[in-house]
């Protein structure tokens, strides 16, 4: 069987039809004008960023080369350091040869002559030559009596005839008490 629709169909005036179809055009642009925004401000944004980046990379180079410079000088002091306990440690170590030389000088007695002198650390030998065993003996007392010093060994003392002259060749070991060095 066929059926046909006998009801009316109002036909839609073609006014309306424009308006829904330009309303309908008109929400496209206005989502088109909204998408190509955010896309405008996403590429600012995208840019800005790859600036920032650029900019902090650059910053990075030039803290790299600061570092660099940084651990060169950092070589560089303990270089110096080293250098400076260097200096310092010859400086305190001269304090005992002129500590010694001083003393020596001053309790070197008429008629006693020195001729060598070696000191290793704080060990002194000293070699010379006197008139007589008292000179020997005088000198030796005086070095005793120092507190700069420990008490003298004789290593030997020989009589010797030079151009002559009896003389007495003679040899002493001590130490230097480094506590009772003045600090220099």
């Amino acid at each position: 069987m066929i059926k046909i629709n006998l009801i009316k169909h109002e036909k839609v005036p073609i006014k309306k039809v424009y308006y829904q179809l330009g309303g309908i055009i008109l929400v496209l642009l206005i989502a088109l004008a909204g998408v190509l925004y955010y896309n405008n401000y996403l590429n600012t944004e995208i840019f800005s960023k790859n600036e920032e980046i650029s900019r902090k990379r650059q910053r990075l180079q030039e803290l790299r080369e600061i570092i660099t410079l940084v651990d060169k000088y950092k070589q560089q002091k303990l270089i110096l350091e080293k250098k400076l306990k260097v200096i310092e440690d010859l400086r305190n170590n001269q304090r005992a040869p002129v500590t010694l030389m001083s003393k020596l000088s001053e309790w070197l007695p008429e008629h006693v002559w020195l001729t060598s002198m070696q000191s290793s650390g704080f060990n002194v030998k000293i070699k010379g030559f006197a008139l007589s065993l008292a000179a020997i003996g005088d000198f030796i007392s005086n070095v005793n009596s120092s507190k700069v010093f420990k008490e003298p060994k004789i290593v030997h003392s020989r009589l010797r005839y030079i151009e002559g002259h009896a003389v007495y060749d003679f040899e002493i070991y001590f130490q230097i008490i480094p506590e009772m060095i003045p600090a220099g």
